[in-house]
């Protein structure tokens, strides 16, 4: 019976890691492929793999992998082998892989056979995760600062509300009261209509609608508009009596100018003043937004347009979210402009753009 038992048995295979329909295998499996032993030799890899460590066959087969993955003598803390041995079953990790500064999801599986001289073969496939890594951080933040900002605004609206229905609050105080939730309510409006052309960044330019637009009258409507929004402000505008029209979205062009002076807004000392300049510079119209504030300092100039980016020092305590100036290049860049800012610390900003000056032809 024992000689049987023993008779029906089969010995794994012995497998020729080094066979052409082997080696073409893993060359055509995606990501980074190698074949190990049970004592972590490396047996044969693919040319991702090789490319991606920056080392030659020779040096890699045989290698350890510890030493030739992760720069160690010591076996990986992170490292499933051990674990599939036991198991005989294929373990799937992500882990940060410190050498390289990327995230990788590892997978080790065992394979049905041995090498020649009897050691047991894993598959071993490695997958770069990094770009999806970091499109969930930014997701994780952008939905924190979502949740951040909305409190604020949705705070004093409901406040201010309740509060009017107070028995026997003056008429003057409701008349406050009110204005509070109607400004609360309008940044809200502002930040969702950011996030609407950014959520269309990819395909803008197909949806900007031209026209010839006289850009004072824009101007003036952005400035009245925070002149009373925000009496203790000023803000001025610098330009000729008649400028060139642009050729331009309307209402694109107002979102980007009502941006950036509501950002200079905020950034201004108490009754600073604001100016909205603007002359013609060779076949585009060049607009500039000043204010009094504190400046930016030149390693924030660097990341100001980037998505979901906020300013440091005082500027992080302010309400919004970075989308605004984001929304600005988006809409800008849409219309074939340029946009940049220029400043110092404690000399305060200049946001400048430009826009395509208006043509019959």
């Amino acid at each position: 019976m024992k000689q049987a038992t023993e008779a029906g048995r089969q010995e794994p295979a012995k497998l020729n890691v080094n066979a052409p329909e082997i080696t073409g295998l893993l060359e055509a499996l995606p990501g980074y492929v190698l074949l190990i032993d049970e004592e972590h030799r490396i047996l044969q890899t693919n040319k991702a793999a090789r490319e991606i460590f920056g080392i030659d066959t020779k040096d890699i087969i045989g290698g350890y992998c510890p030493k030739v993955i992760h720069g160690s003598d010591k076996v990986w803390p992170g490292c499933p082998l051990e674990e599939v041995i036991q198991k005989g079953q294929p373990v799937e990790r992500e882990v940060f892989d410190e050498k390289s500064g990327r995230w990788l999801e590892s997978t080790i599986s065992p394979v049905q056979g041995t090498t020649p001289d009897g050691h047991k073969i894993f598959l071993h496939t490695v997958t770069d995760i990094t770009a999806v890594k970091q499109a969930e951080k930014i997701k994780d933040e952008f939905l924190g600062m979502v949740s951040h900002e909305l409190k604020t605004p949705l705070t004093i609206i409901i406040g201010a509300l309740n509060t009017a229905h107070t028995p026997g609050i003056s008429t003057a105080d409701v008349e406050e009261l009110l204005k509070d939730a109607l400004d609360s309510a309008g940044f809200l409006a502002g930040m969702v209509e950011n996030l609407l052309e950014l959520s269309r960044a990819k395909n803008i330019r197909s949806k900007i609608k031209t026209e010839q637009i006289d850009f004072g009258e824009i101007a003036w409507g952005v400035a009245h508009k925070f002149n009373l929004r925000s009496p203790k402000h000023k803000i001025c505008l610098d330009m000729p009596a008649r400028l060139p029209d642009i050729a331009v979205d309307k209402a694109k062009v107002e979102r980007i100018l009502f941006n950036l002076v509501e950002n200079a807004v905020k950034f201004s000392p108490t009754g600073g003043e604001i100016t909205i300049a603007a002359r013609r510079e060779g076949r585009s119209l060049q607009i500039c937004i000043s204010d009094q504030g504190s400046g930016i300092t030149g390693e924030d100039q660097k990341r100001l347009f980037q998505s979901f980016e906020q300013l440091a020092s005082e500027r992080i305590a302010m309400q919004g979210l970075g989308l605004g100036l984001s929304a600005c290049r988006a809409l800008v860049e849409a219309h074939g402009g340029k946009i940049w800012v220029e400043s110092n610390p404690g000399r305060g900003s200049n946001f400048i753009f430009t826009l395509p000056l208006w043509s019959s032809n």
